[in-house]
């Protein structure tokens, strides 16, 4: 399908049609609102780029930088309204080829279909809009509308966010209103020299050759994947299919990538390796998916939202031969073996770990404040969290709490078996020179190790420096996917995936904590 401007349009898949859903053929849409709070866009500065060159090195700030300039597309999103004809439909409540009016509250400006929830549609009469045509869409761009959309604005059905009737029922008459009192110029009209297809995949004309390696597939082709998860695979496992849920995410597609809008694989398809990076609460069902297949899942944080999913992937994986490796960079972090070395101890002694974080503040719509995405414990705090338990060989928790200060702040303590404490500060207070800031020390006996935004490491006891030492702290990225790729493909190294009984240690004190905020 299309989306149009003023001067060209670019092709896109259309979106998954989910259950109770309608996809329309736009006939007329009128922008209400650019919503400009959703996505972190970044200010064009050398300075920025600067600092970021020094922190993570060159390579590593290119991608970042061309990975974001990619996003234009994806980051024009409007609140619009308009009338359409039912092309396909999932719900109950209408059938194809009627016309209704529409609410789309998180989509282009002007696209040739989109795909709604079915509270968002209500019917039209075609006969009193004369000037309604399938040959062109009728497009209103950036009009100057009150902000009285704040329930609606960017909603997704993924949210979680529930849909108010009294909402509904007070848009449906403005709705009405508007659309019998414009007065229409040649400008407004876009003519649709020739229909597309829908379409919700993208297949190659010449596949990525796969019988010398792995058979990969991504769910989430965020900034993340892309920067982090696609440079850093061994060169024998394969992404051959690439699963986005925003179509405009995808831009631009390679010829050789099978592309869908589906959030889950289709039926019949076979693949060897999940890399799964989406929406946080997609991530069990994906997972799940994966090792009933037979293939080895590797999952971005965080693993579970819910009590619910941690039961259903821990039932699973205990029955499954199939590997999950969850994807916490911290253990692979060359500073872990320093701890270890330097402090002279073995696995399981105690090690205390006392962190402050600082988080990016989240722009207002941004998809982490979803009711599905859960607290910062969840979304971001996981890492710091698995990180202790890491160290300390997954030793049993004795107590635990957390605390929500006035500003937002969240501090937990965790107290183990084995003695070790965990103090944890995570905040949206402070300098974003260089994004996520941290500081960690690392604490046993006498000895106390400094780490300072995972690059600065500086160790010492009572009487003597041990050891100071500098990295890059994307190395533990490159590591860590090289590792699990390494043990995917050879199978006969030490074992990188996680037991169920780990998932459910690290994962169940996380649900704990998050259920206290």
């Amino acid at each position: 399908m299309h989306i149009f401007s003023r001067n060209k349009k670019i092709g896109i898949l259309d979106s998954y049609l989910l259950q109770n859903s309608l996809r329309v053929h736009v006939l007329s849409i009128a922008n209400l609102q650019e919503i400009n709070d959703q996505y972190f866009v970044r200010e064009k500065s050398f300075r920025k780029i600067y600092y970021y060159c020094k922190e993570i090195g060159i390579k590593n700030t290119l991608l970042k930088v061309l990975s974001r300039s990619r996003e234009k597309i994806r980051n024009k999103k409007y609140f619009s309204m308009g009338i359409g004809k039912i092309i396909q439909s999932t719900s109950a409540l209408f059938q194809p080829e009627q016309t209704i009016y529409f609410i789309a509250t998180n989509h282009p400006a002007c696209p040739e279909r989109i795909v709604i929830h079915e509270k968002l549609a209500f019917l039209a009469n075609a006969i009193d809009y004369s000037w309604l045509s399938e040959k062109n869409i009728v497009w209103l761009e950036k009009l100057n509308s009150e902000k009285k959309f704040s329930e609606l604005l960017a909603w997704s059905p993924y949210s979680g966010i529930p849909i108010s009737d009294s909402t509904i029922t007070s848009i449906l008459g403005d709705i009405k209103q508007f659309w019998k009192s414009i007065s229409l110029e040649k400008s407004n009209i876009i003519p649709l020299y020739k229909k597309t297809s829908v379409s919700e995949t993208k297949s190659p004309k010449n596949k990525l050759a796969t019988k010398t390696a792995k058979n990969a597939v991504l769910f989430g082709y965020g900034n993340y994947a892309k920067t982090i998860i696609l440079p850093n695979l061994h060169k024998k496992i394969i992404v051959s299919t690439i699963h986005e849920i925003d179509p405009t995410q995808l831009l631009p597609m390679r010829k050789n990538i099978i592309y869908d809008s589906s959030p889950y694989l289709r039926q019949n398809l076979k693949h060897d390796v999940y890399f799964v990076a989406g929406y946080h609460h997609t991530h069990v069902d994906i997972a799940i998916a994966g090792l009933q297949s037979g293939a080895d899942v590797v999952v971005e944080k965080p693993l579970i939202t819910s009590q619910k999913e941690l039961e259903k992937l821990i039932s699973v994986m205990r029955q499954s031969s199939s590997r999950l490796y969850a994807c916490f960079q911290r253990r692979y972090h060359q500073f872990n073996d320093y701890v270890y070395h330097d402090f002279k101890l073995k696995r399981g002694d105690p090690i205390s770990y006392y962190a402050i974080i600082y988080e990016e503040s989240l722009p207002q719509l941004h998809w982490y404040h979803w009711p599905n995405s859960r607290s910062a414990i969840i979304s971001n705090g996981c890492h710091w969290v698995d990180h202790f338990l890491f160290l300390n060989n997954f030793s049993a928790v004795l107590t635990s709490s957390v605390q929500k200060t006035k500003n937002g702040e969240i501090i937990i303590v965790v107290e183990l078996i084995n003695g070790a404490t965990l103090s944890l500060t995570l905040s949206h207070t402070g300098s974003a020179r260089i994004g996520m800031q941290e500081y960690v020390e690392l604490r046993s006996g006498e000895n106390t190790a400094k780490i300072s935004n995972g690059n600065n490491y500086h160790a010492e006891n009572s009487s003597r420096i041990i050891r100071r030492s500098k990295i890059n702290k994307y190395e533990s990225y490159k590591k860590m996917y090289h590792l699990i790729s390494k043990n995917i493909i050879e199978k006969n190294g030490p074992p990188l995936n996680d037991s169920w009984e780990q998932v459910e240690r690290v994962s169940s004190l996380i649900l704990s904590l998050d259920k206290e905020v």
